[in-house]
């Protein structure tokens, strides 16, 4: 596992969801999207309010990636910060096509056969049900950006 991707669980309600988190993005398997698709909903949208909380609260954010990536160093901080805050996470929580395309070439390259395009292994209906429910427009105040 790269050093920069984090496995975790998440847990809804009574279920538990597998699921790799690189980046700015989470990837889960197949099998839980399509017999879990209301906690997963639940999780896409705790993904978004983490994602204002972040934006909202950045020094408790800073504090957490400093905690977790083991910094004390300010600028190193600063930057990881920005990185994780400002570049990597969408308001949309749209999972992109490119991040997902640069993960499977690294797969690729380690010598697992893929047949898949990105494009197929995307399912992002449920950062999309959440901005036709308004619920992201509420979130952020109707500015999404």
């Amino acid at each position: 596992m790269p050093a920069d991707e984090i496995q975790f669980l998440y847990c809804a309600g009574e279920a538990t969801l597998p699921i790799t988190a690189n980046g700015g993005d989470a990837v889960l398997i197949a099998a839980p999207l399509r017999e879990r698709r209301a906690s997963i909903q639940k999780m896409v949208a705790a993904f978004a309010e983490a994602v204002r909380f972040v934006e909202e609260n950045r020094e408790k954010a800073k504090a957490s990636v400093s905690k977790v990536l083991r910094l004390k160093d300010e600028k190193a901080l600063q930057a990881s910060y920005d990185a994780y805050a400002k570049r990597l996470m969408n308001r949309r929580v749209i999972v992109r096509v490119n991040a997902v395309t640069e993960g499977v070439e690294i797969v690729r390259e380690s010598g697992t056969k893929i047949t898949k395009k990105a494009t197929y292994l995307i399912d992002n209906s449920f950062a999309e049900n959440l901005e036709k429910s308004g619920f992201l427009k509420e979130l952020w105040g109707g500015k999404i950006s």
